[in-house]
């Protein structure tokens, strides 16, 4: 009886050398001492190549050398360590107000739960284990791809037959072309222009568009077709279409902004002059009052921007200012009022909501070591659209940190070498509830952003890759910088 046992023990101790991953030592470390930061235990929406991280306590009896990461959607390989682990070395010795990380360096199943667990590596003690933590992938899809045939975007709008993009064709010519929610290309239309000018779109309310650029403002059906063009006293640098009008915003020799106001003829209606010195964003309400994103740069060169809502004699209403470690990306009107997206160097996201009062009744803020609003990767936001169970974000990812003041967002960081296009939903309250990245090998970038419903959002951006979910040839010489890339996006839960 006694040799069976042994034998016994004996085939047991094997089974677990062949089948299992051994660890020697004690396990000094308790499992509250290795803290999860991202993806957090049971978080649900998770992008399928996310960064993985954690902080650690000092202990006094250890000294790592590492981490092993085990991750799989079986829990019992997890449980058991019986799967091949991923290393992350520190080197010697950790800081507890460190985060570390990994970056999983294979695309994870959609929907799918996956489980993992941190052990520490000490060469006293061994490997020591954490807790066990799990997360579901999200199930967003692309719904299909296109590269355009153009360089830049500058503009983005869309109707109930589908979106158009206005871009920089080739120097000295522009482009609009209107695809449907499929991507089917439905007209495209080119225009001569100078050197240097961009291509702007907004919309009147019998479904014709309005497009300025350089000098010029057109009237367009919904084929295309200039219906009407007119000259403009300056150059176009900004358009809002409101209620019907065009909003034309160009600088005043005297440092404020003043704005030409055109009906659907193209025939000036009114002026304004506003005391700010940029305006970025304009909204004009059913009153004749205008709630305006402004702002100008500090002594430091940052820029420092401002919401204020103003009487059409331009008496200020209230005024929002926003703090200059915050640089504004995008701003939207909602039912409520409005709401506003930007980062925060190096390594930070905000999401601040404003009500039609100037009050503050949301403000939000996310940064990759963050405990309690963590990123996986670093987002830079550059446009957001409200849904019905919340919002829905775009921009571009990356992997290290980035310090982007300059007004030139892509030129400033570079962003072919290794960033990604991104699209977040988020519920009412700011919560992320779903992320995923897009791209391929090459540097991609989500500018403007269209929703069709709820659930479906098309994005334009830009694109060097041809490859991954951009999977298109681009030819490199004729766009050196890369060229627009629109794709559609099913962002359902």
């Amino acid at each position: 009886m006694k040799k069976r046992t042994i034998l016994i023990l004996l085939v047991s101790n094997l089974f677990f050398l062949i089948w299992g991953c051994v660890y020697t030592g004690v396990d000094r470390i308790p499992p509250s001492e290795i803290k999860v930061l991202y993806p957090k235990d049971g978080s649900s929406g998770i992008e399928t190549t996310p960064f993985l991280s954690w902080k650690i306590s000092k202990g006094e009896e250890y000294n790592p050398q590492g981490f092993k990461v085990y991750l799989s959607p079986d829990k019992m390989k997890v449980e058991n360590m019986n799967c091949e682990p991923y290393d992350v070395n520190i080197g010697n010795g950790i800081n507890p107000e460190d985060f570390y990380s990994l970056k999983v360096p294979t695309k994870l199943e959609k929907n799918t739960e996956y489980y993992w667990r941190v052990t520490v590596y000490d060469e006293s003690y061994g490997s020591l284990p954490g807790p066990i933590w799990k997360f579901k992938t999200n199930n967003m899809t692309t719904r299909f791809s296109t590269v355009l045939s153009a360089e830049n975007p500058d503009s983005m709008i869309g109707d109930s037959d589908g979106f158009m993009v206005g871009m920089a064709e080739d120097m000295g010519k522009l482009l609009i072309e209107k695809l449907d929610y499929d991507g089917n290309l439905l007209w495209k239309r080119s225009f001569e222009s100078s050197a240097f000018d961009f291509i702007l779109l907004g919309k009147f309310q019998d479904g014709e568009y309005a497009a300025c650029y350089g000098e010029k403002l057109l009237r367009l059906s919904r084929s295309g077709e200039v219906l009407k063009a007119t000259e403009l006293p300056n150059a176009c640098e900004n358009l809002s279409s409101e209620n019907g009008f065009v909003y034309i915003i160009y600088p005043s020799s005297s440092g404020n902004t003043k704005v030409d106001k055109f009906d659907e003829n193209l025939v000036r209606v009114d002026t304004y002059t506003f005391p700010v010195s940029n305006i970025k964003r304009l909204f004009a309400d059913s009153e004749g009052n205008f709630t305006i994103l402004g702002g100008d740069y500090n002594e430091e060169g940052k820029w420092q921007a401002y919401v204020t809502k103003m009487y059409e004699s331009g008496t200020e209403i209230w005024r929002y200012s926003i703090t200059e470690s915050r640089i504004v990306t995008n701003m939207r009107e909602t039912n409520e009022g409005y709401v506003l997206i930007g980062f925060i160097g190096p390594d930070g996201m905000f999401i601040t909501k404003i009500s039609n009062e100037g009050d503050v009744v949301l403000d939000k803020s996310y940064y990759r070591s963050s405990e309690e609003n963590p990123l996986s990767s670093i987002l830079v936001p550059m446009s957001i659209v409200p849904v019905d169970s919340g919002f829905v974000i775009t921009g571009f990812s990356a992997d290290k940190n980035v310090d982007i003041y300059s007004g030139d967002l892509l030129n400033s960081t570079n962003f072919y070498d290794d960033f990604d296009a991104f699209v977040a939903k988020l519920d009412e309250d700011g919560n992320i509830i779903s992320l995923e990245k897009f791209g391929g090998s090459r540097g991609d970038v989500g500018i403007f952003l269209q929703a069709v419903n709820d659930s479906k959002v098309i994005v334009a951006g830009m694109t060097k890759s041809n490859d991954g979910d951009v999977n298109s040839d681009i030819n490199e010489s004729e766009f050196p910088n890369g060229a627009v890339w629109v794709f559609g996006v099913d962002a359902s839960e």
